[in-house]
């Protein structure tokens, strides 16, 4: 039980409808209350607490009937209720969005309120609770992510939608694409306008399927960049970033472009190490190599000045 709220708890829920505990198939709604942080922030953590608890029972008032409630953590709710299509589902969520939406608690003579995003996703009788779950809290995200304040269905529209994104992708897949050679750097050349000289090139990662089929690096560079953390596929990613160096021997002059994310570099010691492991695939002492940030990175979360002393200091060891 939840201590607060005395709702079941995300282990109540796995206990009460796990494989063996469903009769039917069920929908299943995760809730999120949207800025909730700055409730506490605001107004302090008792009137968040009051807050919880007003969601509490404006989600016991629409499964009184039938369904459960349940408090995952935080301000993440969920309900489990009697499936009846995906037209159903979003009508009900809407109705749990705009109940929430209206649920107000007095603090010092002020209402407070928030919105909340929902994730819906199906739990057939005989389904996986910790795919429901996955699937509801990638949807939630994705309605977090285009605004919060709306219900969005893990529908098989919205799961293509995920699967052209790369959603689906496990960390073991590209660490296995990493160990069979399956992803190469391929180089973009960089054209002096004027006089058409070849200046440098800007090495790009691209992952072939055993099938031939190519996956977009969108897909796929986000997780690849946590695969890389372990050192084992830190190294074989280096070795690739070799090989590429290797086949522009004849381009000494020209500079090599490599992708980074802040957190490579953000750390105590990260441009000494990323010195070290540049220098180790060098191929010419004069070869010119640039440090390229993507825009993802201006969302990174780093100390912002211990990045840019270790930025600094890759200027120090000649980087761009």
């Amino acid at each position: 039980m939840d201590e607060l709220t005395g709702l079941f708890s995300r282990r109540g829920l796995n206990r009460r409808f796990g494989f063996d505990q469903r009769y039917e198939d069920l929908g299943m709604y995760l809730i999120d209350l949207d800025h909730f942080k700055s409730v506490n922030d605001g107004y302090g953590h008792d009137a968040g607490d009051k807050l919880l608890k007003a969601t509490e029972n404006a989600l016991k008032s629409q499964t009184r009937t039938e369904g459960n409630c349940f408090r995952l953590g935080g301000e993440e709710f969920a309900v489990l209720r009697p499936w009846r299509g995906w037209k159903d589902a979003y009508d009900f969520a809407e109705n749990l969005r705009e109940l929430i939406g209206v649920t107000s608690i007095d603090s010092d003579g002020r209402s407070v309120q928030r919105a909340a995003s929902i994730g819906v996703s199906y739990l057939p009788v005989s389904g996986s609770m910790s795919e429901a779950l996955k699937l509801g809290d990638m949807v939630l995200r994705e309605a977090k992510a285009l605004g919060r304040n709306r219900s969005i269905l893990a529908d098989e529209t919205m799961l293509e939608t995920l699967r052209s994104r790369g959603m689906f992708i496990q960390a073991s897949e590209l660490q296995l694409a990493l160990e069979r050679g399956e992803l190469e750097y391929f180089v973009q050349p960089i054209v002096n306008g004027p006089d058409t000289n070849t200046v440098g090139f800007e090495a790009l990662v691209r992952w072939f399927l055993p099938s031939g089929e190519l996956v977009e690096p969108k897909k796929f560079v986000d997780l690849l960049y946590q695969v890389i953390r372990q050192p084992r596929y830190a190294q074989l990613q280096l070795e690739l970033r070799r090989q590429v160096l290797e086949q522009l021997k004849d381009y000494p002059d020209s500079y090599v472009s490599f992708n980074f994310t802040l957190e490579q570099i953000g750390y105590l010691g990260g441009a000494r190490a990323l010195h070290r492991d540049i220098q180790s695939i060098l191929d010419h002492p004069d070869r010119q190599i640039v440090i390229e940030l993507s825009e993802k990175a201006l969302h990174a979360r780093v100390n912002e000045e211990v990045l840019i002393e270790e930025l600094s200091q890759m200027r120090t060891y000649g980087y761009k």
